[in-house]
């Protein structure tokens, strides 16, 4: 899996499946101290008709969202040449 340092968060992409079907999520924040994972349900082919939740997330400047909870089948991260690399990349001033 690799990490990358972007903006002072780490980065990563990992691979889920839901309803049988691989789906591939480039650049995800790895958020070490949240208690769920959140994918925007435009990346997934989304069953409507699957049972769902609604959850209240919580941010850290204070702010909710409600979101639909479901089950994904499995998450895997994604294997890459070198079993664990970690890429620094430095923002520019102001960006």
């Amino acid at each position: 899996m690799m990490f990358e340092w972007k903006h002072g968060l780490i980065w990563i992409t990992f691979e889920l499946e839901y309803e049988e079907k691989a789906v591939k999520i480039d650049n995800c924040i790895l958020d070490t101290g949240s208690a769920t994972t959140t994918v925007d349900i435009e990346l997934v082919d989304f069953n409507y008709r699957k049972p769902a939740m609604i959850k209240r997330l919580f941010g850290i400047g204070g702010g909710t969202q409600e979101v639909i909870a479901q089950k994904v089948d499995k998450i895997l991260a994604v294997r890459r040449r070198s079993p664990l690399l970690i890429r620094i990349i430095r923002s520019k001033p102001g960006g």
